[in-house]
């Protein structure tokens, strides 16, 4: 049975993601592995992460227009802001209305 990556968020280290960098001379792909660190931390911060960065040779990241990348951001960041006022976040809805207008000058 498979699990989307969305199922696996809860569970530490179950997740495929990464992040692909590419502003070096040639990408790099880098994976978060969490483990449980001071079980006694002050606010119950337990856990510690470390990202391990690997040449990657033939990966070729997507590169959309800008418009295209900002009408791909627009409706999850607008449900995002929805959401934060129903929930009555504090601050959180101005942020989410911030990064829909930074992308308003983008062709």
């Amino acid at each position: 049975m498979s699990a989307d990556e969305y199922e696996l968020a809860g569970f530490a280290n179950a997740g495929r993601g990464g992040l692909l960098a590419t502003g070096g001379l040639q990408a790099e792909a880098w994976q978060a592995t969490w483990t449980v660190g001071d079980r006694e931390a002050p606010g119950r911060r337990i856990w510690s992460v470390r990202y391990r960065g690997r040449y990657a040779r033939h990966a070729i990241p997507a590169r959309p227009a800008p418009g295209e990348a900002r009408d791909h951001l627009t409706g999850p960041l607008r449900a995002a802001r929805d959401l934060a006022v129903r929930q009555q976040l504090p601050t959180w809805p101005d942020w989410f209305s911030r990064a829909l207008s930074s992308g308003d000058d983008i062709a």
